[in-house]
């Protein structure tokens, strides 16, 4: 048998060393791996369960807010109830009802949404005023959109404040059986 060289032998060993390599890596290392992967997939998942109570509690709340917002299916007149809270509240503050015309009704899915535009007219504070009592206090509905309007009147020469304000309420419709 012939001898090796140095060279041949390093070549040889180089060429040992990278087939164990792979062959521990085939055995043992590509499933410690998959395993550490799998674990940190794992605990990720335990840690969004941990979280669901806290989820829950959250959408059950906003779950509530929204059927707050919801008007019973019976025979209330919202439009008259309104207009009650309304004119009690401008009796009461210096704030004048100019303008309260017909609600508006649209359906979608199962629901009527129901809009009131009301006018007002007062000074900045008690129109804001006025609108946190409807909205928060009294609970008329949701203020979906308000807006400022100044005006000049031609016969006093003073300037008037109107305030538009858009209520909306939610009602579940009848079901026609």
């Amino acid at each position: 048998m012939k001898q090796l060289t140095y060279k041949q032998i390093y070549y040889i060993t180089i060429f040992l060393v990278i087939i164990l390599a792979i062959c521990v890596y085939t055995l043992s290392v590509r499933n410690t791996i998959n395993a550490i992967t799998e674990y940190t997939k794992q605990t990720i998942k335990i840690e969004t369960i941990k979280d669901a109570p806290l989820k829950m509690n959250e959408l059950n709340t906003k779950i509530n807010q929204m059927e707050h917002l919801l008007i019973d299916t019976k025979d209330i007149d919202t439009e008259q109830l309104l207009l009650e809270k309304v004119t009690n509240y401008c009796r009461e503050n210096p704030v004048t009802l100019i303008e309260f015309p017909q609600t508006y009704v649209s359906e979608y899915e199962g629901y009527e949404i129901l809009c009131n535009k009301l006018i007002i007219e007062g000074s900045f504070k008690d129109n804001l005023l006025f609108i946190y009592d409807l909205e928060q206090k009294n609970k008329m509905g949701m203020v979906s959109s308000v807006k400022f309007i100044k005006q000049k009147d031609i016969r006093s020469k003073k300037v008037k404040l109107f305030t538009h304000i858009y209520i909306q309420n939610i009602k579940i419709k009848k079901s026609k059986i």
